[in-house]
């Protein structure tokens, strides 16, 4: 198996989403001990501030991922895989990773920007800009099931 992105049956949706300024990192499942499912969006065109809300982001690409392939397939420096690091990938961690900033408190930011002069990866999915609109979708589902009974 090559390790090349140039190589990789989906190196033409890989290239576009490298365009994107920010992608978005959802670890979907673990499928095996070197086997993840990852889903990867591109912020979508002509968003600027963005959270985790739908409508900032493109359509996901799926990917399954290996140790030894995952940092080149979405081109992670040495400081993203710190962040985004193998051990840490665990079903639900959201990660965003590209050129933005924290908006307020970098511990608890009310929102991200894109910022040009920036390359960072950071853990989002603890954050209440980002857990609190998930949560709220969650427990609007539960609510219409508890209905349906």
């Amino acid at each position: 198996m090559t390790h090349d992105p140039s190589q990789h049956p989906l190196a033409e949706a890989l290239a576009r989403l490298r365009q994107a300024p920010v992608i978005r990192i959802t670890v979907d499942e673990r499928l095996s001990g070197d086997i993840v499912r990852l889903l990867v969006a591109p912020l979508a065109p002509g968003v600027s501030r963005f959270t985790d809300a739908a409508g900032d982001w493109a359509r996901e690409l799926e990917l399954e991922v290996t140790s030894r392939d995952y940092a080149a397939l979405l081109e992670l420096g040495p400081e993203e895989q710190r962040v985004v690091a193998w051990p840490e990938l665990i079903e639900g961690h959201v990660y965003f990773v590209g050129a933005f900033a924290a908006e307020g408190d970098f511990l608890s930011p009310s929102g991200f920007h894109v910022d040009e002069d920036a390359r960072r990866a950071m853990r989002v999915d603890h954050l209440p800009v980002v857990r609190a609109p998930a949560e709220q979708v969650y427990e609007a589902l539960l609510r219409q099931g508890g209905e349906r009974s």
